[in-house]
């Protein structure tokens, strides 16, 4: 990549910059924004079609994603670093736009005036708990650039006795909500969400396009952890359910519980289920009392906290099977990354979900704990149905390949200029 700030700009040529701070933030940057981000990037530039010259803008105060300013120029189009976020948070006053956002958001505005670009991208603008996170003023360029803003989900305003009320969340959401609500096209990662941005905020639907999201398979090609070192490291002993994504409110883990308690005594006790994700002492607490007072094994809810590329990966691989119980997803990237690992999968039949994994027999509903069950017992029961499914997988995930998002992108850039 060409570390020079902006050169050559003499020729006009389309040019994008995009902002790829969901790729740096502690919240973000190894969850599904951060990976998102990180993927999208790699097909804006792999794409034979659109933007020539992409400049990078990346946030100087947050941890510096290497891998993707390392990434060599592909073919005709060429990469360029757009740094700023020179001023970190230091002994100014917590406000949103104090005098270091207004001094990084001069920064950026520069770098795109010297740019030249026409479009601006914008990877992520809900990044609330890092205080060096640039929050632009606003997104009107004016005559400069158009500019674009993904929108994952808007689950704070569909859950508001979870999350609106929170000391300190209201006014932060609100803020970041309406710069990203500013943005002259708004990207919605799948229908329900751009269904969502209609029907709840009243968004003209001319403003929203679906680019949906894809899977990079060759994060399934790479290293994993083998087999029996995962199983080992894990104390798995026989047969497991893969549960990703934690304790927070809307991956539903106690619904995971208490479908597994829900199975005939002499199944559960032959399974384990694997939690990957961060999960609360108080919770860890109560989810154990649940096992003892079921009696179940005392290894049959193993807690793996935050795990690692390649055990993930083995996790998928040698489950039984990977369930997602979760109440709400704006896309619900396990479904495919299950699906990716050949293995058996369930999941709410809400949101998203629904839109990838389209077969009722591998569906339920997420707020029934009997209904989870009847499905687990469904896929251990009846293993050829389970491969007819597993035939359907290739022709699904080629409908979710990235170079489709980048397509999609660039063809919103046309229709725009």
């Amino acid at each position: 990549m060409d570390t020079g700030l902006f050169a050559n700009l003499e020729v006009i040529i389309l040019k994008l910059m995009f902002d790829i701070q969901g790729a740096q933030t502690a919240g973000s940057r190894r969850r599904g924004i951060g990976r998102y981000t990180q993927d999208l990037m790699q097909a804006l530039v792999s794409s034979s079609k659109g933007a020539e010259d992409i400049y990078l803008a990346w946030n100087k105060a947050l941890d510096v994603p290497s891998d993707i300013l390392s990434m060599p120029n592909c073919g005709s189009k060429r990469l360029f670093s757009a740094p700023y976020g020179a001023l970190k948070r230091g002994r100014f006053e917590n406000n949103l736009f104090d005098l270091q956002h207004e001094v990084n958001d001069c920064l950026f505005r520069y770098n795109l005036a010297l740019s030249r670009c026409k479009h601006v991208l914008f990877s992520s603008l809900m990044e609330m708990d890092d205080v060096n996170f640039v929050l632009p003023r606003n997104l009107n360029f004016g005559p400069l650039a158009s500019s674009y803003a993904i929108v994952y989900d808007i689950i704070p305003l569909l859950f508001k006795d979870k999350y609106i009320g929170t000391t300190g969340f209201d006014d932060k959401y609100q803020a970041h909500l309406n710069v990203k609500m500013g943005a002259d096209i708004l990207f919605a990662i799948s229908e329900k969400t751009k269904s969502d941005l209609v029907n709840i905020l009243g968004v003209n639907p001319e403003r929203v396009v679906t680019i949906g999201t894809g899977i990079n398979l060759n994060r399934f090609l790479g290293p994993k952890t083998s087999r029996d070192v995962f199983f080992e490291k894990f104390g798995i002993t026989r047969q497991f359910l893969f549960f990703l994504g934690g304790d927070e409110f809307r991956k539903n883990i106690m619904g995971m519980v208490k479908a597994l308690l829900a199975l005939p005594p002499h199944k559960r006790n032959a399974l384990q289920l694997l939690i990957a994700g961060k999960v609360q002492p108080e919770k860890k607490s109560m989810i154990g009392d649940m096992v003892r007072q079921a009696c179940l094994p005392r290894d049959a809810i193993i807690f793996a906290d935050f795990i690692s590329e390649n055990d993930l990966l083995q996790a998928y691989e040698s489950c039984a099977m990977t369930v997602i119980p979760s109440i709400y997803e704006g896309f619900g990237l396990p479904v495919l990354e299950a699906m990716a690992s050949n293995t058996a999968i369930i999941a709410s039949n809400n949101s998203s979900m629904s839109e990838i994994l389209t077969d009722e027999a591998f569906l339920f509903d997420a707020h029934d704990c009997a209904h989870i069950a009847s499905r687990i017992e469904f896929v251990l029961d009846h293993p050829d149905i389970v491969a007819r499914l597993k035939t359907s997988y290739k022709n699904i995930l080629f409908n979710y390949r990235w170079e489709r998002v980048a397509e999609r992108i660039y063809q919103t850039f046309d229709a725009v200029d």
